[in-house]
């Protein structure tokens, strides 16, 4: 009798919304990572039969530092008679890795005399607290009850609902992960001693570190360069992305192999993203399945932007997953995409506010039409600007960059361009109501664009003029091509304000222009001074 059993894991975000630093965050998705592999191992051991469809297992997997393994487990097996049998035995593994959590987890996250300040007993305590905090749930299902729906997902209603099941303790006095993550002990603390002393932390050279060996910090994935007097290196970005679309790719793998070939392929690609990662100048906290989290610099260390890269990653995880099936025929398959959150800000702003706003991103970019990139840029003064870029259409945005950019070097331009825009903004908004309407009554673009472009042109001519007249042209002919008359591809994501940029295409431009201004800005005295960069 066939039986399928699914295991839950957590609670990831609670413990990873307490990190205030790169090194707290990486630890604490880490650790959930490895207790998922350590559960996949017991699981074999234990469980008669069992054949583990995801995540993908590896015995012999190293310890490299980089997270591969999600939080969700899904097993089958012929061993068992009942669904209360594979229940048992299931729970049993779950609760053997779950007691070896807790009698080692607190010493593998730092050593007992760490908590000997507070009081003798506080390491038991504190490995009771995390015995309690961990929230592993399983479910069983029969191949009866499975029907003929893919096992991951009839189980995956299953756990979502155990997910709503929250046991924790009640007092965090003994949290190991807060202890850790807010001690300012200058004994435990100093150069991330605790995080690096850990049973988890990869003895050989790795991602994590800087060329003094310590943990790199913020400022260290800001600086892409030697020139601190540019803005963008005070400024960092948290990356999440998902996959897309995943219930119709799965819905066509009917069988337990084609559903580990998938998981295979992911942890291809996991490996692959974070070797291209680290590449960049980022800092890979965990890629594990089809999800991906990481910081990175805004312009990488071969000057690709942040958003070039999330593209090139999306690129990449289709490819690997094609690769994986190329034996087969993948004309019924309907393969995943990916979706991007990219929440950027400076680098003192509290780290779990920008995991928080990243996840609320890929959560828009998400919705509706999916396979998106959101990259919302919130600067030092307060002020922000957010852009939803199309997959599909990324050579859109490429191009609007390029000519924003032109062939500057400090970002006057954008900036001169900015004003003139927001001077004239009723000026443009007629221009641009006027061609938008032509358009859409069936005038072909070809008969209107140079009409478009002479008028446009007419708003830079006037005198003291600082845009010149081929970049003005440059841009316009970019935003008419790409934004106004094209499939669009870049737009900004709830803008519908009424008078001023009411057009969203041009709102776009706007925050285009905006982002390469503030690519080429020199920091101000004070950006500089909190992040503690001279000039």
């Amino acid at each position: 009798m066939r039986l399928y059993a699914g295991i839950t894991i957590g609670p990831i975000f609670d413990a990873i919304s307490n990190a205030t630093i790169p090194a707290a965050l990486w630890f604490a998705s880490y650790l959930f990572s490895d207790l998922s592999r350590r559960l996949c191992a017991e699981v074999k051991a234990c469980v008669s039969g069992a054949e583990i469809v995801s995540p993908c297992y590896e015995e012999t997997d190293e310890n490299d530092g980089v997270g591969k393994y999600h939080d969700r487990i899904i097993l089958y097996t012929d061993a068992y008679s009942s669904e209360r049998e594979l229940q048992e035995a299931t729970r049993e593994a779950v609760e053997t890795v779950r007691a070896d959590t807790a009698r080692k987890g607190p010493d593998a996250i730092f050593p007992e005399h760490a908590f000997a300040a507070q009081e003798p007993d506080a390491f038991a305590k504190s490995a009771t607290y995390l015995r309690r905090y961990l929230q592993i749930h399983t479910a069983v299902l029969s191949e009866k009850a499975i029907g003929g729906e893919n096992c991951v997902l009839a189980l995956s209603s299953c756990l979502d609902a155990l997910e709503l099941m929250r046991t924790f303790p009640g007092d965090n006095q003994y949290d190991p992960f807060r202890f850790m993550f807010a001690n300012q002990s200058v004994i435990y603390n100093a150069g991330n001693l605790l995080i690096k002393q850990s049973g988890l932390f990869p003895e050989k050279d790795n991602f994590l570190v800087n060329r003094e060996g310590n943990i790199r910090s913020v400022p260290d994935i800001a600086r892409t360069s030697q020139t601190p007097n540019l803005k963008r290196e005070c400024y960092y970005a948290v990356v999440y992305a998902d996959g897309d679309n995943l219930t119709s790719f799965l819905n066509g793998l009917k069988t337990p192999s084609h559903i580990r070939r998938f998981s295979k392929g992911c942890l291809a690609y996991d490996r692959k993203a974070a070797r291209r990662i680290s590449a960049y100048g980022g800092m890979p906290v965990y890629a594990g399945g089809d999800d991906l989290l990481f910081l990175a610099p805004l312009s990488g260390q071969n000057g690709q932007s942040v958003a070039s890269f999330c593209q090139s990653l999306r690129n990449l995880f289709l490819d690997t997953l094609r690769e994986e099936f190329a034996d087969e025929d993948a004309s019924g398959f309907a393969f995943p995409t990916m979706s991007f959150g990219v929440a950027v800000q400076f680098e003192k702003f509290p780290l779990y506010e920008a995991f928080e706003r990243a996840r609320q991103l890929l959560k828009m970019a998400k919705s509706g039409e999916k396979d998106n990139i959101l990259l919302e840029l919130r600067k030092h003064s307060g002020q922000s600007a957010a852009l939803l870029i199309h997959n599909p259409d990324a050579q859109a945005f490429e191009e609007l960059c390029k000519a924003a950019r032109g062939d500057d070097v400090d970002g006057e331009k954008p900036t001169a361009l900015l004003y003139t825009l927001e001077h004239f903004h009723a000026v443009v908004s007629v221009l641009i109501a006027n061609a938008r309407k032509r358009l859409e009554a069936g005038e072909h673009p070809d008969a209107l664009k140079e009409e478009f472009l002479s008028a446009w042109g007419n708003l830079f001519d006037n005198p003291g003029q600082t845009v010149s007249e081929e970049y003005a042209k440059g841009v316009g002919e970019a935003y008419f091509t790409r934004l106004l008359s094209g499939n669009g591809g870049v737009t900004v994501p709830g803008h519908a304000a009424p008078g001023g940029f009411f057009d969203n295409s041009l709102k776009a431009l706007v925050n285009v222009l905006t982002w390469e201004k503030f690519m080429k800005e020199k920091a101000s005295e004070q950006e500089r001074a909190e992040a503690g960069k001279k000039p």
